[in-house]
Formats: structure tokens, C-alpha cells, sequence
């Protein structure tokens, strides 16, 4: 298979100038033609040209403003344009300069010279091409990853941001680029303590990398969130620490879940603390978390003694409960003093986010249960034999 052809766009409004170039160069180079600034724009999207050679005198739009829309546009900027021209007037240079064109050819143009210039941009484009690829390469890196990956330089400026980092801050590149990302994006009450974290990691010469760290941000949208972060130093050419790359994980989902969990678990301990039943709280692996004093004094142990362990370390047959919704259950369970009780046993489910997370379990003693059922029918007999008799009579 041969070798692709560098390809060189060629734009004139004389036909002759169009078959000299093409005489020139076709035997090393893919060529196409355009006779003004806007059949060049049109061919540039198709063709995708390595170097346009570039008339300055043309109908319908001329090669300066053909140049600086070329220059604007990102998908065409650091295609190599070469101006040909027959003008020669500092001015028209320093016109075509402010345009954008990245060298010039004087007419009538001279073949060594021609092939000499388009040589060397193609080779120059060839080095920027292969630069540009390996930093779209680590850029898709970047952006894969599922945390903001920042670069901020030693004023505290922003100089890179992943896709995830524009996400997070609710901004576009040219919204972040080259601003001060403690002054727009820390809360005022957290700044100083901040900016005095990083200037002191900046200067510390043993240490390459700080410790993961929470911090506050405020989004564009004014919405606070919280990052898990982190920071390593970057260092140039000549070994000297330059820039710091920052990662930062939001974690404020996480965060909101953690404090309302706090919450519930602290609710559930004070309503376990509370209850008249002795009641014990496992987690989902069935450790004890939680048992109120009514439940240690049954089983005779200090609350330390217990919490963290296993509820098959007191089960008398050394077995986990099944974790259900269940009423009047007969367990046994083992006291601090080796003797095995038989317990009423009533489980309830924790649930958190359609997850079994842990097990409410009520204990009460089955003798204190009988003695509650037979009490009231000794009192009502003792109530009945002390009722007096009531004396028949006749009037």
C-alpha cells in the first residue's frame, strides 16, 4: 500500500498561478484547488489540508480575511497557511501577521523556495500534530475519570480542568481557565485556612504529595458542596516544582447520606435507650450495636461486653436470626453466668435504600410472661373467697 500524500490546498484567482503550483508540487503532494477566500472554506472541512497555499488579491473575500477566519475557527487554526503575494509594502506584512499566516511568498514565486517553505511547515505541523494527539490523549484520561482533576499554577490560577472538575463547578472552560480557584470557589469562612494549607504545601521541599483532606466548594449555582482532596506537585523541565495537580472526589451525596444515617442511629439508640422491653440493635452482619440496660441486666453482662460481638456468641445454639419480621419467637439465650434462658423473641427490619441494614430485636423472659398470665386469676380467686356471703331472708 503507498504512502499517503501530505495534502496542500491551494487557493489563487488566476488559472495560471493554479497550473504553476500544480506543476510544482503534484508529483509530492495531494492537491486541490480554490479560486477565492470562500470556495477555500468550503474545501477546507472536506480536504483537511496539511499546509493552504494562500493568494492575498481575490474576489469575494481576499487571503487576510480568509487567514483570520482560518485562525479563528479551532478545528482549521494550526493548519500552516503560507500568504503568496505580489505585494511588497511593510504594511501589507504586518496586515498579513495580524491575520494569522505563519509565512510568506513573494510572487513571482520561486520553486526551490516553495517547496523549502511547505517542507518545513509540514514538518513543523508534523511536531504539533503528534503533540496535540498525545495531549488529546491524556485530556480523554482526564475526562474518564470520575473525579474533578485540576491544575493550579503557583498563583493560585486554574490551568487545566478535566470534564468531571467543569461538572462539579458548574462552569465552561472559558468560564475557569487563568481565575484564582480559592478566591472564586472556597467559602469565605474556609478561604484563609485553605490558601494558607496550599502556599505551605508549595513551599515545603520534602514533601511531594499532602495528605486527602475534605473541603467545602460553592458551584456557580451557589450550591455547597464537599470534596474528598488531594494534591501532588508537578515539576518542569529542569526538575524545579512548577504547578499542583489537584483531584477532588464529590462526596456530598455521601456526606447528606452519612448525617442523615447519624441521625437515625442516634434516634434509634436514645428510642432503644428508652424502651420498657429489653431490646438489642444488630447490624447487617448481625454484630451487636446497640443494647439498652433492661436487655444487659437480663443477660446479666456490662454493656461492653457484648456490643461488637456476634449475637450467635449469646445464642444458646450458636445460630444467627433470620432477618424478617417476626413475632413470638422462642430463643434461647446464654447469661454472663452459663445458665441458658428462653426468651419471646421480636425481630423488625432496618431497611435503607431498599437494604436489609441492620435488625431491631425485643427480648422478655418467658417466666415473667407466665407470671403475668397466672397472676390475675390467683387475685381474682383470692378477690372471690373474700367476698362475704350474703344472708338469706324472708320478709
Amino acid at each position: 500500500m503507498s504512502e499517503l500524500l501530505p495534502k496542500i490546498l491551494v487557493v489563487d484567482d488566476e488559472p495560471w498561478n493554479l497550473e504553476l503550483m500544480e506543476a510544482y508540487l503534484s508529483s509530492d503532494y495531494e492537491l486541490t484547488m480554490a479560486t477565492n477566500g470562500v470556495e477555500a472554506l468550503e474545501k477546507v472541512k472536506d480536504f483537511e489540508p496539511d499546509v493552504i497555499l494562500l493568494d492575498v488579491l481575490m474576489p469575494k473575500m481576499d487571503g487576510y480575511r480568509t487567514c483570520e477566519i482560518l485562525k479563528k475557527d479551532d478545528s482549521t487554526k494550526f493548519i500552516p497557511v503560507v500568504l503568496v503575494t505580489a505585494l511588497s509594502e511593510k504594511e501589507d506584512k504586518i496586515k498579513g501577521i495580524e491575520s494569522g499566516a505563519d509565512e510568506f511568498l513573494s510572487k513571482p514565486v520561486d520553486m526551490l523556495e516553495l517547496k523549502t517553505r511547505v517542507h518545513s511547515l509540514l514538518k513543523l505541523k508534523q511536531q504539533q500534530d503528534m503533540v496535540r494527539k498525545e495531549r488529546d490523549t491524556a485530556q480523554k484520561y482526564l475526562d474518564v475519570a470520575g473525579v474533578m482533576i485540576l491544575i493550579i499554577d503557583k498563583d493560585q490560577n486554574i490551568v487545566e480542568i478535566n470534564k468531571k472538575g467543569k461538572t462539579i463547578l458548574e462552569c465552561s472552560d472559558e468560564e475557569l481557565i487563568g481565575i484564582n480557584y480559592f478566591d472564586n470557589f472556597i467559602p469565605v469562612e474556609d478561604r484563609e485556612f485553605i490558601k494558607k494549607r496550599f502556599n505551605d504545601f508549595q513551599g515545603e521541599v520534602e514533601t511531594e504529595e499532602c495528605s486527602v483532606f475534605e473541603m467545602s466548594i460553592i458551584a456557580k449555582s451557589g450550591q455547597k458542596k464537599v470534596l474528598s482532596w488531594n494534591a501532588i506537585k508537578l515539576k518542569d523541565k529542569d526538575g524545579n516544582k512548577a504547578e499542583i495537580l489537584c483531584s477532588g472526589e464529590d462526596i456530598t451525596a455521601r456526606k447528606i447520606v452519612e448525617e442523615e444515617l447519624k441521625k437515625a442511629n442516634e434516634h434509634l439508640n436514645l428510642l432503644t435507650r428508652i424502651s420498657p422491653i429489653a431490646t438489642i440493635v444488630l447490624d447487617s452482619e448481625q454484630n451487636i450495636v446497640t443494647a439498652n440496660e433492661k436487655a444487659t441486666k437480663l443477660l446479666g453482662y456490662a454493656n461492653d461486653e457484648i456490643i461488637d460481638n456476634s449475637i450467635s456468641t449469646i445464642t444458646c445454639n450458636n445460630e444467627l436470626f433470620e432477618f424478617a419480621d417476626q413475632d413470638n419467637l422462642i430463643v434461647g439465650l446464654s447469661k454472663k453466668d452459663g445458665n441458658c434462658i428462653d426468651l419471646n423473641i421480636a425481630t423488625s427490619v432496618i431497611m435503607e435504600n431498599e437494604n436489609k441494614k441492620g435488625l431491631v430485636v425485643t427480648l422478655q423472659d418467658i417466666s415473667e410472661l407466665s407470671g403475668l398470665l397466672i397472676a390475675p386469676s390467683i387475685e381474682e380467686n383470692r378477690e372471690i373467697k373474700d367476698i362475704p356471703k350474703l344472708e338469706a331472708s324472708c320478709t
